[in-house]
């Protein structure tokens, strides 16, 4: 079986995924630095800064 090396540049949604399809536990998503963004715009961003970072970066 080949393994998939996943970075954040090659695969920006999926690479903190596990290659033995298990699912991945919510503190182990966290070590990976999963829900970064959230956890900065629900404690330090006022709801225009949040607005203006989701237009800056293209999301739709």
């Amino acid at each position: 079986m080949k393994t998939i090396i996943r970075t954040a540049e090659t695969h920006p949604l999926t690479w903190r995924l596990r290659d033995d399809k298990q699912p991945v536990w919510l503190d182990e998503y966290q070590s990976k630095n999963g829900y970064a963004g959230a956890r900065k715009a629900l404690s330090g961003m006022a709801p225009d800064e949040i607005v203006t970072a989701v237009k800056d970066a293209g999301l739709k």
